[in-house]
């Protein structure tokens, strides 16, 4: 089976790289296309065996784009959309509404807590597009020490983010 190449030039079939105790995770490239010079960052998470600890940040500030992309997704106006999905959250004019979550307390209002995700991923807010902002996840780094500690690869380390 031939796998084609990313198109920074990184190959998505690469080795995965051995952990502690066997554990092993592949590195996966992600091109950013939003920034001026075309760059390659060979990213080390995998969102996707995430539970969503970004999404639990006590503030998850959002910007008028931002507002204005949730209206578009879901058929409203800026001010309706402002009302129902954001607050005003000390300087932040536009905080994204949260709701609760069994292992962090309080989570995003569009993650889902059953399966995990996000479901709003394609009108998603600016910063849930930039993060972790670089090629690793402190949490993700975390997370996988402590399902290896706790010899549970479906552990959930909380934090309890009210």
């Amino acid at each position: 089976m031939h796998i084609p190449s990313h198109p920074c030039g990184e190959n998505p079939a690469a080795p995965a790289v051995s952990l502690a105790r066997g554990c092993k995770v592949r590195a996966i490239a992600v091109g950013l296309h939003e920034t001026v010079r075309s760059e390659c960052i060979v990213a080390a998470y995998d969102c996707s065996k995430c539970p969503g600890y970004c999404c639990s940040y006590p503030v998850i500030p959002l910007n008028s784009r931002d507002v204005k992309r949730l209206a578009r997704h879901f058929g409203l106006d800026f001010e309706a959309a402002r009302k129902k999905f954001t607050k005003v959250d000390g300087d932040e004019p536009y905080a994204m509404r949260r709701k609760a979550d069994e292992h962090f307390g309080r989570i995003c209002r569009f993650f889902d807590t059953d399966k995990r995700r996000c479901t709003i991923y394609e009108a998603r807010p600016e910063i849930c597009r930039s993060y972790p902002g670089s090629k690793s996840c402190g949490y993700y780094d975390f997370l996988l020490s402590e399902r290896d500690s706790q010899e549970d690869p479906d552990h959930v380390a909380s934090t309890w983010n009210k």
